[in-house]
């Protein structure tokens, strides 16, 4: 394992995205910024077509790097 990221580092936005001309449609984006238990400083985003979707991409791209999501405790 090459360490671990806390779950408080993941933000989940909608966005509206052009579609056709004249219509738009959402898009899910979830994001990892921060620091690995290591120190490294990471930013990964993942998209889809729910916010659900985002995560779940998101959280398959953080186990791919071999890290850990924890449940941080940041008092």
């Amino acid at each position: 394992m090459n360490g671990t990221v806390d779950r408080e580092d993941i933000r989940i936005e909608e966005e509206q995205v052009p579609h056709t001309l004249r219509s738009t449609i959402s898009v899910w984006f979830a994001t990892l910024h921060g620091r690995t238990s290591t120190g490294e400083t990471v930013k990964i985003t993942r998209s889809a077509a729910t916010a659900r979707g985002a995560l779940t991409n998101l959280e398959a791209a953080i186990e791919a790097q071999g890290w850990q999501i924890t449940e941080g405790d940041r008092t």
